[in-house]
């Protein structure tokens, strides 16, 4: 948490940077604007440019409002020609500017001021700068995400080797339970097996007990009877 408030902190410090630096841009930007328009009237000064000439391009129209300023006529006035101010003659060489004038004379864009590469440089790094920032900000989540599988890998692979111990002493512990029972089920038809044949012994051996059982009574009274003869006188 603490490195991505970093994180965003020094993007904001970055990006409050780069605007500062693009308005002082954008300063120096519109203080070259009064420059190219003092260069301007010092080349029409120097030129001796004529509003009413052929020269229309370089001239500007709010120029030739204030030079050339129309008479308010009454009601009265309507039909009467206009009173235009005399046009100055020029000679065929006055609008002719010199090389030197040329080669001094600066370059105007459309807007009617030079370019400034240095505002297109300035965007064009700022532009460079915020998607090397953007990319580098996408390769630290990339390396997050790449950590963050890393380390998911390794708890499933930890998880699954549980899993296979786990399911090992389940299967060897099935194993040994299957192995007591057999032994158990073995024992127990021995046990069976052995009760039956005492069962059948025992079936075959009370007729002889009980006959001997009546031998040995029938005995008996009869040592009873020769006791009682010897007692007697």
């Amino acid at each position: 948490m603490r490195s991505l408030l970093g994180l965003f902190s020094k993007k904001g410090n970055k990006d409050h940077d780069n605007q500062q630096n693009l308005d002082n841009l954008f300063q120096d930007f519109n203080n070259l604007i009064p420059q190219n328009n003092e260069l301007f009237n010092q080349f029409q000064q120097s030129n001796n440019i004529n509003p009413i000439s052929n020269n229309y391009q370089n001239f500007s129209f709010g120029q030739t409002n204030q030079q050339i300023p129309l008479q308010q006529n009454t009601p009265g006035q309507f039909n009467q020609p206009w009173n235009l101010p005399p046009q100055p003659t020029s000679s065929p060489n006055q609008f002719i500017p010199s090389q030197q004038q040329i080669q001094s004379q600066p370059e105007f864009g459309p807007g009617g001021f030079a370019i400034d590469d240095r505002l297109e440089q300035y965007i064009n790094n700022t532009i460079n700068e915020i998607l090397r920032d953007k990319l580098n900000e996408l390769h630290d989540e990339l390396s997050q995400i790449k950590i963050w599988k890393e380390k998911v890998e390794y708890l499933i692979n930890k998880m699954q080797e549980q899993i296979d111990k786990l399911d090992n002493r389940i299967t060897e512990i099935n194993n040994l339970a299957t192995k007591k029972l057999e032994e158990y089920d073995k024992g127990m038809q021995e046990a069976t097996t052995e009760i039956q044949a005492l069962h059948r012994l025992i079936r075959t051996m009370i007729p002889a007990i009980s006959e001997s059982t009546k031998e040995l009574k029938e005995t008996v009274e009869e040592l009873k009877s020769l006791r009682d003869s010897i007692k007697k006188p």
